[in-house]
């Protein structure tokens, strides 16, 4: 952000800013990494606590450091994993891998780090998580969003909920047959997708769309699923 002179994902921010004030929401913050997103929205909104969760220790470590530096009161993190079940995966966070830290990810390869994952319905369960009835949540897990969103069949139950997520090229490495399994989930939850304009969009464009981008970009940007209706 200092490299750049702006700040991360200004649009995103922007408009999940202006959704917690509309609901008066809770925010989740999966794959929170330094705190681009958390520390802006904590700093905002200074009465709500603000969750914040990354399976990488280094994130956490120099997320602890940056709510420090800004004298943030409001952040509740946790080093753990979010997925479709609680259990236990290989991570990968060799930095010479990837170009990045927010590049960090679970793999299927065996690893020097095994990881707890939980179901954001078992946080939810076991109080960890205290959330309003309505919830903002910005999924960045590198490919694995979809098996949060598996993690989350009773908060869709209960809650309404608006889900920030990055549609990637590793969302189909992940999952057999996504295509199918992603449309009958938001069919059986009543889920609605959108892009950031609020306007209503399909799986087979965004997969389009995904198809006409560059090879050696992995994703074509953020959108949103909730079980509201956006204007």
């Amino acid at each position: 952000m200092i490299r750049n002179l702006s700040q991360w994902d200004k649009k995103n921010l922007n408009i999940i800013i202006k959704l917690i004030k509309k609901y008066n929401s809770s925010f989740i913050d999966c794959g929170c990494n330094f705190g681009a997103y958390s520390i802006p929205i904590a700093r905002k909104f200074k009465e709500k606590t603000i969750y914040s969760i990354d399976a990488s220790d280094k994130a956490i470590f120099k997320l602890k450091e940056n709510i420090k530096l800004n004298q943030i009161k409001n952040i509740k993190y946790f080093n753990f994993g979010i997925g479709s079940k609680n259990n236990v995966n290989y991570f990968d966070d060799n930095l010479e891998k990837f170009k990045n830290s927010g590049s960090f990810r679970f793999t299927k390869k065996k690893t020097k780090k095994k990881i707890k994952i939980f179901k954001l319905d078992f946080l939810y369960k076991e109080k960890k998580l205290k959330l309003n009835k309505h919830i903002v949540i910005k999924i960045d897990l590198e490919g694995y969003d979809f098996f949060a969103l598996k993690g989350m069949r009773e908060i869709f139950k209960k809650s309404n909920v608006i889900i920030f997520f990055e549609f990637s090229k590793l969302l189909f490495k992940n999952h057999k047959n996504f295509n199918y399994e992603f449309e009958k989930f938001l069919t059986r939850y009543k889920l609605n997708l959108y892009n950031l304009d609020f306007e209503k969009i399909k799986i087979k464009e965004l997969k389009y769309l995904l198809s006409k981008s560059k090879k050696n970009s992995e994703t074509i940007g953020d959108y949103i699923i909730t079980n509201l209706k956006l204007k």
